[in-house]
């Protein structure tokens, strides 16, 4: 298949519609009481904006890098750009478990408020692993399939 480098950017868009969906839960008894997206989340852990802006950044740098037939010699920004936002999402798990959150004015550790993923989480990260894999279907020196330049 000719197209396999759009695996990247279908990848990086997906981790940007993604961002919109339940990311995490809080459960009592076993009953879903609420439900966070990317975006809530990020507005309690500003650092994931860094996911976002790097999925959408990829997502259009992809089209500009392939027009200009350039894909190939920036493949490692969308590399290290994927990395970076898997990184980014385990290291605001991480710090969110070790800090707790606020409740009430005190700190609560996840485990006791029945913290779970949601759904949402899952295509964020597939989506980012996807816009990884498909940098190796990226062709030196060339923007367009071959045959078709």
């Amino acid at each position: 298949m000719e197209n396999k480098k759009f695996i990247s950017p279908a990848g990086f868009g997906i981790a940007v519609i993604s961002f919109s969906l339940p990311w995490a839960g809080i459960q009592c008894s076993g009953q879903t009481l609420e439900r966070y997206s990317g975006v809530q989340l990020s507005n309690r852990f500003p650092v994931l904006w860094i996911v976002l802006a790097i999925a959408v950044f990829l997502t259009v740098a992809f089209f500009y890098f392939n027009s200009t037939k350039k894909l190939y010699e920036r493949k490692d920004l969308f590399s290290w750009g994927g990395i970076i936002a898997i990184g980014t999402i385990v290291v605001s798990y991480v710090y969110a478990e070790s800090s707790g959150i606020d409740f009430m004015g005190e700190k609560i550790p996840l485990k006791e408020v029945g913290f779970r993923f949601e759904f949402g989480i899952i295509p964020e990260i597939v989506g980012l692993i996807a816009g990884i894999i498909g940098v190796s279907f990226f062709s030196e020196g060339k923007g367009l399939p071959p045959g078709k330049e």
